[in-house]
């Protein structure tokens, strides 16, 4: 008996090669890209992971600022230097620009100017000056 099945040309062959040729080629494409992309995101992961390491270091630097700040500090009751762990002796000012950052300028508040001043004749003129210009009305340039 002769076999029916039917042979496949050669020109039928190397068509389908071709396909074949073009759908490894696509899916080696394919995962390549999907390669890069996987690498990229795990690259930004990796950035971000970093920087969130970063903030948090910083948070839990910035709160132990905080709780020497909030703790009770040794203040001298006449002169109102601050004794530093350590024992020693600061001005208020070095101790918080050292632990707040915080840079302090100086004014004098009312109060004091009052008990300070207020005998001179020259203060009471310059009260007398700011009273003055306070109850006048502003002049807009």
């Amino acid at each position: 008996m002769k076999s029916t099945k039917k042979i496949p040309s050669y020109q039928h062959l190397q068509q389908e090669n071709q396909l074949l040729t073009e759908e490894v080629y696509t899916a080696r494409r394919a995962a390549e890209l999907t390669a890069e992309l996987v690498v990229q995101e795990i690259t930004r992961m990796e950035a971000v992971r970093q920087e969130l390491e970063e903030k948090n270091l910083a948070l839990q630097s910035a709160l132990r600022e905080i709780d020497t700040l909030r703790d009770t500090l040794p203040i001298c009751a006449r002169c109102k230097s601050i004794r530093d762990d350590d024992g020693y002796w600061q001005q208020i000012e070095t101790y918080l620009k050292e632990h707040s950052g915080s840079e302090l300028t100086h004014g004098i508040c009312p109060g004091c100017e009052e008990e300070m001043y207020g005998g001179t004749e020259w203060y009471r003129r310059l009260k007398q000056k700011r009273l003055d210009r306070a109850a006048s009305p502003t002049k807009e340039p």
